[in-house]
């Protein structure tokens, strides 16, 4: 509050235009979209609004021909019109879709649209990226091996490569580039290293490449590559190996310079909290998980192990990632994926269903069908869980409007249903629907 006195201020978004506003956006549009299931609902009622007037035309001239009465037939011929009203298989998708989006909103899940939930709802399998994903994205340096004799040539210590590195790889989001920079700088300021030479910070010829790292054009050294051993044609002597096992079981990014191998280190990250937790709920709703990352295999194994999982497939590019979802869906299976970076873009594009954790980068939730409010892998579990009761209420709806169809046409026909008697049940069997939607507003998530 500004009492006195006063302030300049700039308005720079529209309400429209924050985070609140996106998601009510995406939840506007997602509730007025279709899914496969109420198509099928709006053919089946082509053909059933048609049959039902043949069968009110049909009972009209029957009983027309055995009573002999025409109002009597003309009653009966009218209740029948009148109990199968398709009002409520109209409702049973939408009611449900709209009460599902809310709840799944409130549960931090964003669904772009019906077919997403739908899709949620069917997958039998998930689909794991490891870092960000499974662990936390946030890995510590636990090892560093150094090739003096390749740095000599170069005319570089361990401060100053480790400041060449950190000037390449703040040009990457990737959080290994993250944390070799974060390491540079609380080295430089634990050894009192001046900042990087001026040369340094000329860069040019910027490229990453995907599923292998980043490389660039540093002034007066040359083009340095830092990334997966083989990208920066580096072979780890297997005496470092076996000295050290956290090589093993922690990533590996290398460095070349001119495509002369100078370094490498070992970044080891940790499971998110949750992660066992929630990946033993998702088997429990009999899905089968899989892990798949670009890192390496015995990296990738190790992660698999610590979460039950059943595959765990390293040194995946990109396209691997895509293709082995396609072969699976080819086999019949219903793939989710869950990602959160550049890398895990066209995996998400090509699985049945995908969801981008929070803070994946922009074209990973552009390619994604849902989008998770929260870190933690719970929020797959909320999303399936509530897609899976929304297409249950789908189907209870849908017998309910079916059920009375299928018990009001013959009593009407028969004269033991008469017109009035007929509307309201017909109302009751919209009211039945609608009622039953709304309780999966109450549907509760474990959390």
């Amino acid at each position: 509050m500004v009492e006195n006195g006063s302030f300049e201020y700039q308005i720079t978004a529209k309400g429209s235009q924050t985070r609140l506003g996106d998601m009510i956006k995406a939840l506007n549009d997602a509730q007025g979209s279709k899914a496969h299931i109420a198509r099928i609902a709006d053919k089946v009622a082509g053909i059933f609004v048609p049959v039902v007037v043949a069968i009110a035309l049909l009972t009209f001239f029957a009983n027309y021909w055995f009573l002999g009465a025409f109002d009597t037939a003309l009653m009966r011929a009218v209740a029948v019109l009148v109990i199968a009203c398709p009002c409520a298989l109209g409702l049973a998708t939408p009611a449900a879709i709209m009460a599902g989006m809310g709840v799944a909103a409130r549960s931090g899940v964003w669904f772009k649209d019906a077919q997403a939930l739908e899709a949620a709802g069917a997958i039998d399998t998930v689909v794991l990226d490891k870092t960000g994903t499974i662990t936390q994205g946030k890995p510590q340096l636990s090892a560093a091996y150094l090739i003096d004799d390749n740095l000599k040539l170069f005319n570089l210590d361990k401060a100053a490569l480790l400041q060449l590195v950190a000037s390449v790889e703040r040009h990457a989001n990737h959080p290994l580039a993250t944390t070799l920079v974060n390491y540079a700088e609380a080295y430089n300021k634990q050894t009192d290293t001046p900042q990087s030479p001026a040369a340094f910070t000329i860069i040019s010829h910027v490229e990453t490449v995907l599923g292998q790292g980043i490389q660039a054009q540093v002034a007066t050294i040359g083009r340095v590559k830092i990334g997966t051993p083989s990208f920066a044609n580096l072979q780890l002597p297997a005496a470092i190996i076996q000295a050290n096992p956290v090589w093993q079981i922690a990533s590996q990014v290398a460095v070349s310079i001119n495509d002369t191998p100078v370094a490498a280190f070992a970044l080891a990250d940790e499971l998110k909290q949750d992660s066992v937790k929630v990946i033993a709920s998702l088997q429990a709703h009999h899905l089968d998980v899989v892990v798949m990352s670009g890192d390496k295999q015995s990296v990738v194994d190790y992660v698999g192990e610590q979460i039950n999982a059943s595959k765990a497939l390293g040194e995946l590019s990109p396209r691997d990632k895509a293709q082995r979802i396609d072969e699976w869906q080819q086999q019949g299976k219903k793939v989710a994926m869950v990602g959160d970076g550049v890398n895990d873009a066209p995996a998400m594009a090509t699985a049945t269903a995908s969801f981008a954790v929070e803070g994946a980068t922009d074209i990973a939730k552009h390619s994604a069908t849902a989008r998770l409010m929260g870190e933690s892998l719970k929020h797959v579990d909320y999303a399936v869980t509530i897609a899976r009761a929304t297409l249950r209420n789908i189907k209870q709806n849908l017998f309910f409007a079916f059920i009375y169809n299928c018990l009001g046409i013959p009593l009407a026909a028969f004269g033991l249903l008469n017109p009035m008697i007929a509307a309201a049940a017909m109302a009751l069997s919209s009211i039945s629907v609608l009622l039953n939607a709304l309780r999966l507003t109450r549907f509760k998530v474990s959390h």
